[in-house]
């Protein structure tokens, strides 16, 4: 869930608003101390926990679909990657696969798209980060 610090934030800031404007200033003082330290502890703690990332990923393969679909299957296990396919095809110059994947440890990514292009049997491939 994104934008979901943002909000809450325009909505404390809002309350922290009104509070000084009917001049209540001890309980507004406190209020703007407790949510700056709320705040502060958000964003240590969005630092320190290790977060999936998660991407839309579509390859184009020159192999038939067993053969791209146990390809794709080797190279997300190779990186830890966890993925959930999505859309599979064949098309006249082979197979075509889109996934949603997501990784936890930071280079698995670039790792991934390493081998992707190292591939022979890859015709081209995207990856959008969400």
């Amino acid at each position: 869930m994104q934008g979901l610090t943002t909000a809450a934030s325009l909505w404390t800031t809002s309350a922290l608003g009104m509070l000084f404007g009917v001049g209540s200033f001890p309980l507004g003082i406190g209020a703007t101390v407790v949510t700056l330290l709320v705040l502060a502890a958000t964003n240590l703690s969005e630092k320190w926990l290790l977060q999936k990332s998660l991407a839309e990923l579509c390859i184009r393969y020159r192999a038939p679909r067993n053969a791209g679909r146990a390809r794709f299957t080797a190279a997300m296990a190779a990186h830890a990657i966890e993925s959930t396919v999505v859309a599979e095809k064949g098309t006249v110059e082979g197979y075509e696969l889109s996934a949603n994947i997501s990784w936890k440890p930071e280079g698995s990514e670039q790792a991934l798209l390493s081998d992707l292009q190292n591939d022979p049997e890859v015709t081209s491939f995207h990856l959008v980060r969400r």
